[in-house]
């Protein structure tokens, strides 16, 4: 079961061993303190990279692709093309599973990007977005790369 993290619900998974370059659907349910079901949630879409390890590629979904480039031995770029445009995208990222750090993104001709420093061979950046989309806001699923 796969649980998506949403800034106000600290409970998330993370799903493994999927293989490369390959699309997967995944819904949310959700249990409540009496342990009632919910309905599924709507589904959402992705397709995993073609590197497999690195965390590296387009993260390819319904709603938008994202990614980190490496910018140097010290600093990535994480950033986000949604399809449609938005208002805003707010980026949480951990380092090496450090404290959470949150950015309102910067906007560049509809791709949005947050530059990460203080990195070094091996580190790794867990990273999720907050984005608008035509009114209602929505959480992404947690991506993870190593520098």
């Amino acid at each position: 079961m796969f649980i998506a993290e949403h800034s106000r619900c600290p409970l998330w998974g993370t799903v493994s061993g999927l293989t490369p370059s390959t699309a997967y659907t995944f819904t949310v349910k959700a249990t409540d303190a009496a342990g009632n079901l919910s309905s599924a949630s709507n589904t959402a879409t992705v397709t995993t990279n073609s590197t497999g390890g690195s965390g590296g590629g387009d993260h390819v979904t319904a709603d938008f692709t994202a990614g980190v480039t490496r910018l140097s031995a010290t600093e990535a770029s994480i950033y986000i093309t949604p399809v449609t445009s938005a208002l805003y995208v707010d980026v949480h990222y951990k380092i090496s599973g450090g404290s959470q750090l949150n950015y309102r993104m910067t906007n560049n001709s509809g791709t949005w990007k947050q530059t990460v420093s203080g990195l070094s061979a091996g580190s790794s950046i867990e990273y999720w977005f907050t984005y608008e989309k035509s009114g209602p806001q929505y959480d992404s699923a947690h991506y993870t790369f190593v520098q």
